[in-house]
């Protein structure tokens, strides 16, 4: 009687086949930017905490921390957490008025985290956001569902002193 018996190196072929397809299958869909996530996050109006590094006006490395109740696209509250520092100054030679701040801004809800940082414009004489003024960061990254995600979030400070997240994520 013939037996049918596959080599040990035929098995670890097919196997190594196997697992590779299904890596590139399951990470086609994540991967190609079809399977975009876009859900907005609305922000109260949040508690501002300001240190100047050197007392009367703009100046590099002045610090604004902040903080503010959130809640989330599926009804959940949440956390904002951030701080602002100052790194261009308006000088003369700026027609607008405006000073550029680096944010570190982390979403905190129970079961995950979104991860935020990125440049944005403020007017010299305002702490927050100039109302209905788009500013886009980016999203480097998150917990629980989130994890591994990337993409950018869109902010807008509303007429009522709250703030508008919305989210577009690969």
């Amino acid at each position: 009687m013939k037996q049918n018996i596959l080599t040990p190196v035929a098995v670890l072929r097919a196997i190594s086949l196997l697992l590779v397809t299904t890596f590139l299958v399951g990470c086609q869909g994540f991967f190609d930017g079809k399977n975009q996530v876009s859900f907005t996050i609305e922000q109260e109006s949040p508690v501002l905490n300001f240190l100047e590094r050197t007392p009367g006006g703009s100046d590099h490395g002045n610090q604004l921390f902040f903080t503010a109740k959130l809640k989330d696209h599926q009804g959940n509250n949440g956390t904002l957490n951030g701080h602002l520092t100052t790194l261009r100054p308006a000088d003369s030679l700026t027609v607008d008025a405006h000073e550029l701040r680096y944010g570190q801004l982390v979403f905190l809800f129970d079961d995950y985290q979104l991860i935020v940082n990125g440049g944005t414009h403020y007017r010299l004489d305002q702490l927050n956001m100039e109302v209905d003024r788009p500013q886009t960061r980016a999203v480097l990254g998150g917990t629980g569902a989130y994890s591994g995600i990337r993409g950018q979030v869109t902010t807008i400070h509303n007429q009522d002193g709250s703030y508008s997240h919305t989210f577009e994520l690969l």
